[in-house]
């Protein structure tokens, strides 16, 4: 049996949508996921499984009893407070409702001790469940020139280069740097506890890659390597190497 993959998804207020709106009745609310996250499971041997903003106790459970591994996946910027901040002038749109449900599906996840893998927006979310900050607006807090808030080419296309820590998973899997692309105007500011940085931008030292200390099914990415899956079998070993992680740990928790 291929491993159940959790993937969170954008949740998307009437409100955003109504002047643009191609799906649904006026006044609903949307729950949505780029197709790039379920392709990239599916294609390095997993079963994608889209979660919805639902925040239930019994529903977030119930879920995470039933997947074999969490994808924490990109959206909109965090909501500050939860990491004790005030909203700052460079902070963009914050869903809180989604970062308080993912924070709590993390928790129950992590609980169980099943494997977590955070994207972009995911990675800033593991980084604040272990305590850690961000900077709200890498441009007006950070000395940088790489436009990592995308770029004119193509969403598959790179746009930097990012270096590992030379004991880290991410060499093993690479031995060398790589070229990723870029989608984010936040990034970590105050490492989380028990997190460990293992791959930073090559200009300006940004940290793009995180480990935990004491458990190598927590890991995260600043870059959008589902993005690139297609075109870039590079960035596909990411999620060949995650799901190959839970599926090692499911046949020996079998034995």
């Amino acid at each position: 049996m291929k491993p159940v993959i959790g993937i969170t998804s954008y949740y998307v207020k009437a409100y955003e949508i109504e002047e643009c709106r191609t799906r649904g009745t006026r006044g609903q609310d949307m729950v949505m996921s780029t197709i790039d996250y379920s392709r990239s499971v599916e294609k390095a041997g997993g079963i994608p499984l889209i979660i919805p903003l639902i925040n239930s106790l019994e529903f977030i459970e119930g879920v995470v009893k039933k997947i074999d591994g969490l994808i924490l996946s990109g959206g909109p910027d965090v909501y500050p407070l939860l990491y004790d901040s005030s909203i700052h002038v460079g902070c963009k749109n914050i869903v809180a409702e989604r970062d308080r449900f993912e924070l709590e599906l993390l928790k129950k996840t992590l609980e169980l001790d099943k494997a977590v893998f955070g994207i972009c927006k995911g990675l800033h979310m593991l980084n604040i469940y272990f305590g850690g900050t961000l900077y709200q607006d890498i441009y007006k807090e950070c000395k940088t020139n790489i436009a990592h808030s995308g770029s004119k080419a193509s969403t598959y296309e790179p746009s930097h280069t990012v270096y590992f820590e030379e004991d880290s998973v991410f060499k093993k899997i690479y031995n060398k740097p790589l070229c990723v692309n870029s989608y984010h105007h936040q990034a970590i500011k105050n490492l989380g506890s028990e997190l460990k940085a293992a791959g930073w931008s090559s200009e300006d030292n940004l940290i793009e890659a995180i480990v935990h200390s004491n458990n190598d099914f927590i890991l995260g990415v600043q870059w959008h390597p589902e993005m690139m899956t297609c075109h870039d079998e590079e960035q596909l070993k990411l999620f060949k190497y995650f799901i190959n992680l839970i599926i090692r740990r499911n046949k020996y928790d079998k034995n």
